[in-house]
C-alpha cells in the first residue's frame, strides 16, 4: 500500500510545494520504496509508494494521455485486470502494468459513477483538471484512511492526521464529542476525530470539491434484507466457493505473502483456502503470550501442522509492550484504547523481515455474528442505548464518565456520545432483523474505527501491507443474502464459516470459544514491574493532573482500588494513559 497527501488551492493562490512534500514525509513509513509529485496552478498531489504490484512502472502520480486526469491511490484494486482489458477494449491506451491506472481511465469512461464498479481497498484522490474537480474516495469498509481538512485558503487531504498537521494554520483544538467517543468506545467514531476541524472521509463515501464547494455522498451501503430460503449444503458450498475467490484475488502480488495466523476459525480458514492455491508453503505468523489465558498458540500450532506452514511465532511480554508504546503513540495520531494494537505492532514488525504482505482474519465477526454480544443479543441482554455492545462491554459508561471528567469539560460536551441513526444506520436499518441490525450497527463503527484502523496503521508503521479476504465483495455479497440461522444458530456464532470448514480443521479449533486478540491487561497493571511503573508514574505525574481535564480523585481511586484487587480498572487505566501520551505528543510537543 501507499501514503497519498495533497493541496487543493481554494483562494485562488498556487498550492504550497513545500507543504506538499513534508505532508508526503510524513507519511514514508506507508511508502518506503518510492515518492513521486505532481503540481499545477490550482493543486499539488504527492505519493509514497509500497511497492507491491507492477514493481518497475507503477509510481505515482498517474496521469492519462493528455495530462487531464490524475491520480494518487492508496489501493489494490483486485479486479483491475478485468477492468483494465474491458477499458482497452472501449479504446483506452495503458502505460503501466498496474492496478491505479486502471481509476483514471475508469473515471474518463464513467465519470463519477465509476467507484461503483472498484473491487478492493482503497482510498485516492483523483484530479479532474479540465473541470477543476477533486474527488477523494475512501473503500466501501473503511479499509483504508482517508483525512481532510478545509478552511478559505485550501482543502487538504492525506492518508494519515499527522499529514495534514504540517498545515502551520492550522488550530489543533480539541473536538469533545470525539474525546467522549474515546472513552465510550475506545475510539473516535466516523466521521470525528480528536481535531475539531480534521474529519475523516467515512467508508462507501466520496467528496467532491468543485466550482468552490464541497459535497460528500454516499456511493454503497450494506444490505442485510436479501434472505433466501436455501437447504444448508448450498450455503456451505457457496460460502466456501466465495471465500476462495476473494481470498485468490488478495494472494495477487509481486512480493511474497504471510497469513497472520490466531488459531481461530477465521484466520484459519483464510489459511486453508490459501494453502490450497499456493504452490509453495504458506509462511504464517502468531504472537504468544506468557499468560495461558490469552495465549493462542496451541491452536494455531495446530492449524500450521495441519496446513504444513512455514510457521513463525513472536512471544510479546508486558516489557515488550513498555518499547512499543511510545512508538506507537506517535504514529496514531489520535487517542486510541484498543490494546491489541500492541500485540498488533509487534507481530507486524515481525511478519515484515519475511513478507511484505500478510493475509488476515478481520471483518468475518462483524458479518457472521462471531462477537460475544451477538450471542447475547439472543438471549434477553440489555444494551446501551448508544452502541450494539451490551453495557458490560462499555468502556466507561455515562455514569463513570460524568464521574471522571472535569466540571469544565462536563460543560464542553453538550451530549454523552451515541450513535445518531440518521448517519450510522439509516433508512434499511429499520427493516432488518435484530441480528442484523447489531452486525450493522458493528460494520458501520467498531470494525472500520477500531480493527481496521488499528490494523491498518499498526502494518503500516512496519511498511506491511494488511489484506482482508473477508471483506472482499464476493464473499461479502454472499454472506449478507444468508438467513440469520445461518450466522447464529444453536448457540454457535460464525455458524456456517465453522461447518463449511469442519472437514479441513481440527475439531479443536472449530468448537473452540472466541478468545479475541486482547492482552492481559487487568494483570499487567496489578502486577509489579516496569509496565505498571510506567503507567502509574505517567498518571500520577503533577503535569498530568494539573491539566484540569478530569477528576484527580476519581483517577485515584480507579489506581488504588485496581491494585487492591477490589476492582478490575486495567482497561480504565490504560485509556487515561494513552490520552495522557497523545496530548503529551500532539498537544505539547
Amino acid at each position: 500500500m501507499c501514503g497519498i497527501a495533497g493541496q487543493l488551492s481554494i483562494d485562488g493562490g498556487p498550492p504550497d510545494k513545500r507543504l506538499v512534500r513534508r505532508m508526503a514525509t510524513t507519511l514514508a513509513l506507508r511508502g518506503p520504496d518510492d515518492e513521486g509529485f505532481y503540481f499545477d496552478e490550482h493543486i499539488g498531489l504527492g505519493h509514497r509508494r509500497l511497492s507491491i504490484i507492477d514493481l518497475d512502472s507503477g509510481s505515482q502520480p498517474i496521469g492519462n494521455e493528455d495530462g487531464s486526469v490524475w491520480v494518487v491511490s492508496n489501493s489494490e484494486i483486485y479486479n483491475f485486470k478485468e477492468l483494465r482489458a474491458h477499458l482497452i477494449k472501449k479504446g483506452h491506451h495503458f502505460s503501466t502494468k498496474g492496478d491505479t491506472e486502471v481509476i483514471v481511465h475508469l473515471y474518463e469512461e464513467y465519470g463519477e459513477t465509476f467507484v461503483e464498479k472498484l473491487v478492493g481497498m482503497f482510498a485516492f484522490a483523483l484530479w479532474d483538471k479540465r473541470n477543476r474537480k477533486l474527488l477523494l474516495v475512501r473503500d466501501k469498509f473503511g479499509i483504508k484512511p482517508l483525512y481532510y481538512f478545509i478552511d478559505r485558503h485550501c482543502l487538504l487531504f492525506a492518508s494519515e492526521i499527522k499529514g495534514i498537521l504540517q498545515y502551520q494554520a492550522l488550530d489543533k483544538k480539541l473536538n469533545y464529542s470525539a474525546l467522549d467517543d474515546y472513552f465510550s468506545f475506545l475510539y473516535s467514531t466516523e466521521p470525528k476525530t480528536i481535531f475539531n476541524n480534521i474529519h475523516k472521509l467515512s467508508p462507501a463515501h466520496y467528496l467532491v470539491y468543485s466550482a468552490g464547494k464541497m459535497t460528500i455522498k454516499k456511493y454503497w451501503d450494506v444490505n442485510f434484507d436479501r434472505e433466501e430460503v436455501r437447504p444448508e449444503k448450498y450455503y456451505r458450498e457457496g460460502l466456501r466457493s466465495s471465500l476462495t475467490e476473494s481470498v485468490r484475488l488478495a494472494l495477487q502480488s509481486d512480493v511474497p505473502v504471510g497469513i497472520f495466523l490466531s488459531g481461530g476459525i477465521d484466520s484459519s480458514a483464510v489459511a486453508v483456502v490459501a494453502s490450497r492455491l499456493s504452490n509453495r508453503p504458506l509462511r504464517t505468523f502468531s504472537v504468544i503470550f506468557k499468560e495461558n489465558h490469552f495465549n493462542e498458540a496451541p491452536f494455531s500450532r495446530v492449524v500450521a501442522k495441519t496446513l504444513r506452514t512455514n510457521h513463525h511465532e513472536l512471544l510479546v511480554t508486558k516489557e515488550d509492550a513498555v518499547r512499543a508504546i511510545q512508538k506507537i503513540t506517535a504514529y496514531l495520531d489520535e487517542p486510541f484504547g484498543d490494546a491489541s494494537c500492541i500485540p498488533t505492532y509487534c507481530l507486524s514488525e515481525f511478519a515484515r523481515r519475511s513478507v511484505k504482505v500478510v493475509l488476515t482474519g478481520d471483518g468475518s465477526d462483524e458479518l457472521l455474528a462471531g462477537y460475544g454480544w451477538h450471542a447475547q443479543s439472543h438471549e434477553g441482554t440489555k444494551f446501551s442505548h448508544f452502541f450494539s455492545k451490551p453495557i458490560s462491554e462499555v468502556f466507561y459508561d455515562e455514569e463513570s464518565r460524568a464521574k471522571l471528567y472535569s466540571a469544565d469539560l462536563r460543560k464542553s460536551i453538550s451530549q454523552y456520545s451515541k450513535l445518531p441513526d440518521a448517519e450510522t444506520r439509516g433508512r434499511k436499518w429499520r427493516r432488518f432483523n435484530s441480528l442484523d441490525k447489531k452486525l450493522y450497527t458493528d460494520i458501520k463503527t467498531y470494525l472500520p474505527s477500531d480493527i481496521l484502523l488499528k490494523v491498518d496503521r499498526m502494518s503500516m508503521m512496519n511498511s506491511l501491507e494488511a489484506r482482508p479476504p473477508y471483506l472482499n465483495d464476493i464473499y461479502v455479497d454472499f454472506v449478507t443474502a444468508l438467513p440469520a440461522k445461518m450466522k447464529y444458530k444453536k448457540g454457535i456464532g460464525k455458524y456456517l464459516l465453522k461447518k463449511a470448514f469442519e472437514q479441513d480443521l481440527p475439531a479443536s479449533v472449530i468448537t473452540r470459544k472466541k478468545m479475541g486478540f486482547a492482552v492481559p491487561m487487568n494483570l499487567w497493571l496489578w502486577e509489579d514491574g516496569v509496565f505498571k511503573d510506567l503507567v502509574y508514574d505517567v498518571l500520577l505525574d503533577p503535569k498530568t493532573r494539573s491539566r484540569g481535564i478530569f477528576n484527580n480523585r476519581y483517577v485515584t481511586h480507579l489506581l488504588d482500588q485496581h491494585s487492591k484487587l477490589k476492582e478490575m480498572n486495567g482497561y480504565q487505566i490504560w485509556l487515561l494513559f494513552m490520552f495522557e501520551l497523545w496530548q503529551r505528543k500532539f498537544i505539547d510537543n
